[in-house]
């Protein structure tokens, strides 16, 4: 965040309360104008910061890593439900999908020629 940016984010509120309170074409023009500025800038800002940090701690590779796994949006769970037990886990997986794989036979189904009442082989 920079004193450019700052000044761009007002300009920027003050062209949408304008196109907000008149809904004339050319103030959307210019509230898209300013927004498509604080966008650049953002992201110039954003990427300029992540340039200069990589490269003032590319010697220290533990630092640097331990800071891009929250920009990567690495964690240090599995993603798995908590369990102890890994049969139950297995068949509520199994299940789960059983489930999904019958609704979209049956969705199918539905939208095709068939009846409801023909049998489904699975």
């Amino acid at each position: 965040m920079n004193d450019e940016i700052i000044l761009a984010k007002r300009q920027r509120k003050k062209a949408e309360r304008k196109w907000r309170t008149s809904k004339a074409h050319i103030n959307l023009l210019s509230y898209r104008t300013m927004r498509n500025r604080v966008t650049f800038l953002s992201d110039n800002a954003r990427s300029d910061y992540y340039t200069n940090f990589i490269n003032e701690n590319s010697r220290e590779k533990r630092g640097l890593f331990r800071v891009s796994k929250p920009l990567l949006n690495l964690s240090k769970g599995s993603g798995l439900p908590q369990s102890t037990n890994y049969y139950q886990l297995a068949y509520d997986f199994g299940k789960f999908f059983a489930q999904k794989l019958i609704s979209g036979l049956l969705l199918q189904t539905r939208s095709s020629c068939l009846s409801p009442s023909t049998p489904l082989i699975l």
